[in-house]
């Protein structure tokens, strides 16, 4: 009887960090699709963060089929993933 008890609170213990695990991604989800959505209607003019230099920016020019925008910060023009690009929220 010990040895069923037992599994029976590896098992709860392994649902619960399931259930963890599965609201975590989901949340992740949620995130990415508002920046895909943000992403998506990216235009030349908009500003951006670029987490990899942790600098804002303005878009020159998108370049979907390379998965990429140029981003000018300051007087430089940089080639950066969209994955790096965080459109800045409205207001």
């Amino acid at each position: 009887m010990e040895q069923a008890e037992r599994r029976e609170q590896q098992a709860e213990s392994a649902r619960e960090m399931l259930e963890q695990q599965v609201a975590e991604l989901r949340l992740q989800q949620q995130d990415f699709e508002r920046w895909r959505q943000r992403v998506t209607t990216l235009k030349p003019g908009d500003k951006v963060h670029i987490r990899s230099f942790n600098r804002d920016g303005t878009v020159v020019r998108l370049q979907l089929h390379k998965q990429q925008a140029v981003v000018a910060i300051g007087a430089v023009e940089v080639e950066v993933a969209l994955a790096d690009v965080r459109p800045q929220e409205a207001g």
